[in-house]
Order: C-alpha cells, then structure tokens, then sequence
C-alpha cells in the first residue's frame, strides 16, 4: 500500500525556514541531552579547501566571434576572449549527532567564486541540508530534512540581438522541506507518507 503526498513548488511566497529549524530541533528528546556530548557527535568534520577552474564560454555565446553583452544593464566588451579562470575558496562542515535511537546528519558549505576577467560574475554560494532519521516506538520510523542552495544560473538558453547579447545574472535560492513517514502494519507490510516543499527565488 502506498500513500504519496504530491510535491509542492511555490516561487512567491516564503517559508519561514528559521521557524522551521526551530521546531525540528525541538521535536527532539530532551532526555537526550543528559548524556555526554562527545557521545553524541560522531565524525564531525569541518574543512577548508581552495581550487581553481576553467570556463571557455562563460557566456555561452555561440559562434567563435567574440561579441558586447549587455550584462544586467552593464556593457561589456568580449572582443579579448569569450573564457574566464576563476578561483574557489570554500569552507564547510560534515557531521553526525547522534541521540538514543534519534540520529541528525549535517552536511554544508559555503564558498565564493572569483573570475579574473569578467569579474561582475564572483558571488558567494552556498549547499547544505540537514536530516533528522527520526524512530518512534516499534513501528514509527522515517525522516525530515530541510535543504538549502544558492548558486549562479548558467548563462545557457538567454538570447540577445545580432549585435548585442543580453545575459542576466541569476542567483538562484532553493529551499526545501522534505519528510517521511513509515508504519509497520506487520512484520510483512509497510505503508508510508512522503512529500516535499519547495521554494525557490531568484536575485
């Protein structure tokens, strides 16, 4: 037997994601917190890393001759080169808390992006998600997350004129809710409940 709540995708409202992370962490068993925290956190991983990429349409202009682009109002002049280097610096964190039969995996970054020639592009990103696999008595078992991701829009599928190119800078915001719910009719037969929300804008 399957029970299937239908995804949800809203792009004009917001969800109140603070009030949200708020709750889920509430929801757990105070009782666990009694015991001792280095218990608790299992392999807890911050990092800190550093790379360098190559882009040989940043644009995504076709043709070999290089054009102006009209960037969110902004000429630029591409007639050096269509390609870009850009560095990243990013930092992040991975990690498992862990609390009776209750377990929370965290995993996020953060990081900015540097071009050395169309430098209009550097913008800071971000991907995280945090999960709580959660047990409720013999039967009850399941998860709910919260998702979260900003990153530049590729520069794909935007038009322009002959002459002029136009390239708008999207950054696009994505957040989500996800849970789900399984019971154990008997030892043989499960039923679950799954949905999703989403809410995604764009600056």
């Amino acid at each position: 037997m399957l029970i299937r709540i239908i995804n949800v995708i809203n792009k004009g409202s917001s969800i109140n994601w603070l009030k949200f992370i708020s709750v889920l962490l509430a929801a757990l068993p105070l009782s666990g917190f009694a015991q001792d925290w280095s218990g608790l956190v299992r392999n807890l991983q911050p990092y800190v890393k550093a790379g360098a990429g190559y882009d040989s349409n940043l644009f995504r202009i076709s043709g070999s001759t290089p054009t102006t682009i009209d960037l969110n109002g902004t000429t630029i002049n591409t007639t050096k080169t269509l390609s870009d280097n850009f560095w990243t610096i990013e930092a992040g964190l991975d990690g498992e808390l862990q609390i009776n039969q209750q377990s929370i995996i965290i995993a996020g970054n953060l990081f900015r992006n540097l071009y050395d020639t169309y430098d209009d592009n550097n913008y800071t990103g971000a991907d995280g998600n945090v999960t709580w696999n959660w047990v409720l008595g013999d039967r009850w078992d399941g998860e709910l997350g919260y998702l979260y991701s900003r990153n530049l829009q590729d520069y794909a599928n935007q038009g322009g004129s002959t002459l002029v190119n136009s390239r708008t800078k999207n950054i696009r915001t994505r957040q989500s809710v996800v849970g789900r719910a399984n019971f154990d009719v008997t030892r043989n037969w499960r039923v679950y409940a799954r949905g999703k929300l989403t809410d995604v804008t764009f600056s």
